[in-house]
């Protein structure tokens, strides 16, 4: 059975925040936004499957579903159902936020939603993805990890040149990863096997932000779509970054997270 590793940093407060990570990512990877939020509320990260301590050790693993992750991150939120809770999702932590907030959104208060897709509703776009998936997931099996990581930071939507000191860090963390757990990960929750949210989200009404970077169009694009079609989504442009926006302007990121939480800096 699936169990998730998580870390809780107890401030004594009445609002705590959980933070979902991206592809290759950890708990540890909100640190700095963690730091820089402070102690005004409580923190709570979660290892995602394939990632840092929650490793796929099951042999019927081929059978986890996206659905199931869902269930196992809503037992780890469900622990702090007497406190205040808002989700922050980044990217593929991000796409498992949307089942936390169509499935259980009585335990959420306000969401931040960090360039995440919604969901594929076409079947031709979905078997695309899969087989994009699956060539990923083969490259994994067979490249050294570090030439993977090197490759997959230089899509153009993580906007990180070659010589960014910000890169060089990355790769160091990224290669404490599996890569057989990197590939069933890839093979069992990208994209092309979550439900598509976009109707979900067209009717939402429940706060939530949408942030997404400068340079990222496609993400940009799909933030203005949902904010166009629902007023409870409220979008935010991070300038001066990519992808991942609480890499590459933290300072913009935080202010942005203390807005819309209404969180008080001190």
């Amino acid at each position: 059975m699936l169990s998730l590793s998580f870390h809780y940093i107890n401030n004594a407060c009445k609002t705590t925040i959980v933070y979902l990570h991206g592809f290759m990512g950890r708990g540890s990877d909100w640190q700095d936004i963690i730091n820089s939020l402070g102690k005004q509320v409580n923190h709570l990260t979660i290892d995602l499957p394939g990632h840092g301590q929650s490793l796929l050790r099951d042999q019927n693993v081929e059978s986890l579903n996206y659905w199931q992750v869902v269930q196992q991150i809503n037992d780890v939120i469900e622990n702090h159902k007497n406190e205040i809770v808002h989700l922050i999702g980044y990217s593929m932590g991000g796409r498992f936020a949307w089942g936390i907030l169509k499935q259980y959104s009585a335990l959420i208060n306000r969401a931040i939603i960090e360039s995440a897709h919604p969901g594929l509703d076409e079947a031709e776009e979905r078997a695309e993805r899969k087989r994009w998936d699956e060539e990923v997931a083969e490259r994994l099996l067979k490249e050294p990890l570090q030439h993977f990581i090197e490759n997959w930071y230089q899509q153009p939507l993580f906007l990180l040149s070659k010589d960014d000191e910000r890169l060089a860090q990355l790769i160091v963390r990224r290669l404490d990863n599996d890569a057989g757990q990197l590939a069933q990960v890839m093979r069992l929750f990208s994209v092309a096997r979550q439900p598509s949210f976009r109707s979900f989200l067209h009717q939402v009404k429940q706060p939530l932000l949408y942030i997404a970077g400068e340079y990222d169009a496609k993400y940009v694009s799909i933030m203005r779509q949902l904010g166009q079609r629902n007023h409870y989504i409220q979008t935010m442009v991070i300038p001066g970054s990519g992808h991942n926006t609480h890499l590459q302007n933290r300072e913009e990121f935080v202010q942005s997270v203390r807005s819309f939480l209404n969180l008080i800096q001190h």
